[in-house]
C-alpha cells in the first residue's frame, strides 16, 4: 500500500485520471463487452435451437398430416367395393374392360383432390384386365420385391416404404398393403399409394433451414439446395458420415464449408414404418455473421465511448492542469516574496478555494511586514523621542527658569538660617533630576511616576508658598500598574508655566488618577491634571486639540509639551489612546490622558 501511495504520489494529476479512467472505465468496459460477446453467441445458438425446435415441430405435424391424408385415402379407396368388384371379374374383351373402368372415375377426382399424392397404383394377378395409371398387372418381377411380399405377409395392415414406381422408374415414399377378398380371404392384389415428393419439398422450402426428411440412411425429402449451395448428393454424403448424430448442434463440413446439423426422429401415426428423421442444416458462418456484426458494432459504440471518453478526460484533465498551475505559480510567487498576485483564478471549486486563501495569505502577509516594518518605525521614533528628552533634560530644557530660582530660592534659605527646609529641597531636587536622566524607552510603574511629580509639586509650593497648593487623588492601585516615563510631569509643569504662574494666590493643580472599564475585559487608565489658571481662548484650544488629533506620529517634534506627550502616547500605546484637553478662558484648563492598563 505504500509502494502504491508513493507511486501515485510521484505522478501528476493529468496521469493519475489517465490511470483512474483504465482502472474504473476502460478496464470494466473491455470485459464487459468481452463476456457480452460471449454471452451474445450463447443467445443466438439457444434461439437457433429454440427455433429449430419449433421448426422440427411444424415439419413433424406437416409430415403427419400427409400420412394421415394418405393413409385415409388408402383406407377409401381398400373399402371400395366397385375396386375390389373391377378387380375379381373374369373379363371377355376390351370392351368390357373399358366399361368397368368408367366407374373408377373417382380416383382421378382423388388424384385432384389430395395433392400430396403423385400416384395410385393397385397391382392385381387378374390377367383379364388392361393396364391404366391405377390398375396394373403385377409381373414376377414386381411380385418378388420385397415391398410386395411384406404387403402380402401383413395382410391388409398398411405400411409405409421407399420404393421404385414401376411406372415412372422413380423412387417414392409409399403407403403399400395387401387387398384381400372379404368372403374367402383370399388375395386380390397390393395397393400403393405414392406421396408427392415435390410437392414435399416444395412445403420443406418454405422452412428457415435447409430441411432433408431420410429414413434407414436414404434421403426421401429435401428442400432447395439452391438455398444453401448444398447438392443432394453432399447431403447424402453428411447423412452416411453423420449416420446417428447427438442431440443439438453437431458441426460437419460439406463442399468445404463447415455446417452444423441437428437432428430429429419420429413415427408416423398412421401405418407401419421404420423411424423417419428430419434434419436441419444450419451454415455455421450463419451463426458466426451474426454474432460477428453485433460484435462490430458493440466494438464499433465501445471505440466511440471510448474516444469521446479520452478527449472528455483530456480536456478535463488539461483544465485541472491549468488550474493546478495557477495555483502553483501563486504559491511560487509567495514564497519568492512576490505578494502582488491576481485577486483570483475564476470559478467556486476547491482549487478557487485554495487559491483564495494562497491570496489571502499573501496580503495577510504583506500587511504583516508591513505593521511590523510600521512598528519597528514607530519604535525607533519613540526611542528617538526618548532620548532627546533626556538629551533635553541634560540641556537643562526643563524650566531653566525652575531650576534657577530654585537654587536661588535655595541659596537664599542659607543665606539668612540653616533651615530644615533646605536639605529637604534638595532632596527632592536631586530626585528628580536621578529620575530624569535615568529614565529610558521602557514602562515604569505609577507609583514611581507619581512620587517625581509629587517632588515637583512640593518643590514649586515651596516656592511659592501660599500662592499655589495641590492635591494628588490615587483611585486605583498604583502599584501594580505601569505606564511610560515623563507622561505626567510635562502637563504638570505645562499648567505651571501657561496657568498659574501669574496667579498672585489661590492658585490649585488637582491630579486624579483612576481606572475605568471602558468595554467589557478591557480597562483604562485615566489621569486628569486639572488647575484654575488663566484657561485657554476658545480658538485657540480648538486649534491645540485639533493639532493632537492630526499631527502625524511621524512628525518628530522638538517640544516636550503637549504635543510631544500625545505623540509619544499614540507610538507606543496606539492611536486610540492620548490627550484631551478641555479648558474655559479665565476659568482653567483640564487635560486627561488615556492609557491601556498594563501590568
Amino acid at each position: 500500500m505504500q509502494l502504491i501511495s508513493k507511486l501515485l504520489g510521484n505522478l501528476k494529476i493529468k496521469n493519475k485520471l489517465l490511470i483512474l479512467y483504465v482502472i474504473s472505465f476502460l478496464a470494466p468496459i473491455l470485459i464487459m463487452a468481452f463476456f457480452t460477446t460471449s454471452w451474445l453467441y450463447k443467445t443466438l445458438a439457444f434461439w437457433e435451437m429454440q427455433q429449430a425446435e419449433s421448426s422440427f415441430e411444424k415439419t413433424e405435424t406437416f409430415f403427419n398430416n400427409i400420412m394421415r391424408e394418405v393413409s385415409d385415402l388408402s383406407d377409401r379407396i381398400y373399402v371400395n367395393r366397385t375396386v375390389k368388384s373391377i378387380i375379381q371379374t373374369e373379363f371377355h374383351g376390351t370392351k368390357e374392360v373399358y366399361n368397368a373402368y368408367t366407374n373408377l372415375a373417382f380416383i382421378d377426382e382423388f388424384m385432384t383432390v389430395y395433392n400430396s399424392v403423385s400416384s395410385i397404383r393397385l397391382y392385381t394377378n387378374n390377367e383379364t384386365l388392361l393396364d391404366n395409371s391405377f390398375i396394373m398387372r403385377s409381373t414376377p418381377k414386381t411380385e418378388n420385391t420385397p415391398w410386395f411380399q411384406k404387403a402380402k405377409k401383413n395382410r391388409g395392415q398398411p405400411f409405409w416404404t421407399y420404393k421404385r414406381d414401376s411406372v415412372t422408374g422413380k423412387y417414392t415414399l409409399s403407403n403399400v398393403r395387401s387387398v384381400w377378398e372379404e368372403t374367402e380371404k383370399k388375395f386380390i392384389g397390393v395397393l400403393t399409394v405414392n406421396l408427392n415428393h415435390s410437392y414435399i419439398d416444395k412445403n420443406l422450402d418454405n422452412i428457415t433451414y435447409h430441411t432433408f426428411i431420410a429414413q434407414n440412411g436414404i434421403v426421401l425429402f429435401s428442400s432447395a439446395a439452391d438455398n444453401s449451395g448444398l447438392k443432394k448428393s453432399a447431403v447424402r454424403k453428411m447423412y452416411i458420415d453423420n449416420n446417428k448424430p447427438d442431440d443439438g448442434i453437431s458441426e460437419t463440413e460439406i463442399d468445404g464449408k463447415k455446417t452444423g446439423l441437428m437432428k430429429k426422429t419420429f413415427y408416423p401415426s398412421h401405418g407401419i414404418s421404420d423411424p423417419l428423421e428430419i434434419f436441419y442444416i444450419i451454415p455455421l458462418d450463419r451463426l458466426n455473421d451474426a454474432t460477428t456484426r453485433i460484435v462490430k458494432t458493440v466494438i464499433f459504440v465501445l471505440l466511440e465511448c471510448m474516444a469521446f471518453s479520452l478527449m472528455a478526460i483530456f480536456i478535463f484533465s488539461f483544465y485541472i492542469q491549468k488550474r493546478v498551475d495557477k495555483v502553483r505559480y501563486g504559491i511560487k510567487d509567495v514564497v519568492a516574496k512576490k505578494f502582488e498576485i491576481p485577486e483570483t483564478i475564476g470559478g467556486h471549486d476547491e482549487f478557487s478555494e485554495i487559491y483564495d486563501a494562497v491570496c489571502d495569505m499573501s496580503h495577510n502577509i504583506k500587511n504583516l511586514i508591513d505593521e511590523v516594518y510600521i512598528r519597528n518605525l514607530e519604535k525607533e521614533q519613540l526611542l528617538a523621542r526618548q532620548n532627546d528628552i533626556r538629551f533635553k533634560m541634560l540641556s537643562a530644557q526643563i524650566n531653566p527658569h525652575f531650576i534657577f530660582n530654585t537654587l536661588e530660592h535655595i541659596r537664599m534659605k542659607a543665606l539668612e538660617s540653616s533651615d530644615k527646609d533646605v536639605p529637604h529641597m534638595l532632596r527632592l531636587l536631586a530626585k528628580i533630576l536621578r529620575y530624569n536622566l535615568s529614565v529610558s524607552g521602557t514602562s515604569v510603574p505609577l507609583f514611581q511616576e507619581i512620587e517625581i511629580v509629587n517632588n515637583y509639586l512640593e518643590i514649586q509650593h515651596k516656592r511659592f508658598e501660599n500662592r499655589i497648593s495641590y492635591d494628588i487623588m490615587l483611585l486605583c492601585d498604583a502599584r501594580k500598574i505601569n505606564i511610560l516615563p515623563l507622561l505626567i510631569q510635562p502637563i504638570v509643569e505645562n499648567s505651571f508655566s501657561h496657568g498659574l504662574e501669574s496667579k498672585i494666590s489661590g492658585g490649585f493643580i488637582y491630579i486624579i488618577i483612576r481606572t475605568e472599564t471602558a468595554v467589557p475585559g478591557k480597562n483604562e487608565l485615566i489621569i486628569t491634571i486639572q488647575d484654575n489658571g488663566c484657561g485657554i481662548e476658545k480658538d485657540k484650544l480648538e486649534a491645540l486639540n485639533n493639532k493632537l488629533r492630526t499631527t502625524p506620529v511621524e512628525e518628530i517634534s522638538t517640544s516636550i509639551g503637549l504635543v510631544n506627550v500625545n505623540q509619544r502616547i499614540k507610538l507606543y500605546y496606539g492611536s486610540e489612546y492620548g490627550l484631551t484637553i478641555t479648558s474655559t478662558a479665565g476659568e482653567g484648563t483640564s487635560i486627561t490622558i488615556r492609557l491601556p492598563v498594563t501590568e
